[in-house]
């Protein structure tokens, strides 16, 4: 019964996630401004080489995997509409309607996954991250970026007024969790930068 509940608990979510992202535009899915959003591609840029195989969850338009350059590039999105729409954008790409959850089905491994502002919507988190070690190698690295915590006052009032496009529920994870959450899925932490965390790779031992 409580795996019935969960199941249902969890579709739920995703489906309150599907319905406030139909019909944005990617620049609007995650509440980027063009800057926000060119300025996390440079940054990603510097850490993801040109040529990887590279993974992108939650890639709306598939944009920012397009513009790493990678010599193999797969988005999944939970959005129809946004995978139709990177397809015909970024045909020299993979995009795969799926939920992150489902992940191992790609049967592939990967230098870099990127989950850019897409883990607060994940309705449990452990399960996704555990789930990635089958797409991994011994060299892959695992890139988190998430909003900080410190941002939630000013994101909220920005919704109010207008500015921002309001969210889908969301678990909103400060760095610590997020750290705690990935040991708990077997990752080892390289390096944090603020609220960024990045740079992991899969703990083998």
């Amino acid at each position: 019964v409580d795996t019935l509940r969960r199941g249902r608990d969890a579709e739920k979510w995703r489906s309150q996630v599907r319905a406030c992202y139909q019909g944005r535009v990617a620049a609007r899915r995650r509440g980027k401004s063009p800057y926000y959003y060119r300025r996390l591609i440079r940054r990603m840029g510097h850490v993801v080489p040109a040529g990887a195989r590279v993974l992108d969850i939650g890639c709306g338009e598939g944009d920012m995997l397009a513009a790493l350059n990678p010599a193999h590039g797969v988005g999944i999105d939970l959005v129809q509409e946004h995978v139709d729409r990177a397809r015909r954008k970024h045909p020299e790409l993979r995009f795969e309607h799926m939920r992150a959850e489902d992940l191992q089905h790609l049967d592939e491994t990967f230098d870099y996954i990127l989950i850019s502002q897409t883990l607060s919507e994940i309705y449990d988190v452990v399960t996704l991250l555990r789930s990635l070690h089958t797409l991994c190698h011994d060299r892959t690295r695992l890139i988190i970026v998430n909003y900080s915590r410190l941002w939630q006052p000013a994101l909220r009032v920005a919704e109010w007024i207008g500015i921002k496009p309001k969210p889908p529920l969301q678990n909103w994870l400060p760095g610590d969790e997020i750290r705690n959450l990935l040991g708990l899925a077997g990752w080892e932490t390289i390096r944090t930068v603020g609220e960024w965390v990045r740079g992991l790779r899969p703990n083998w031992n």
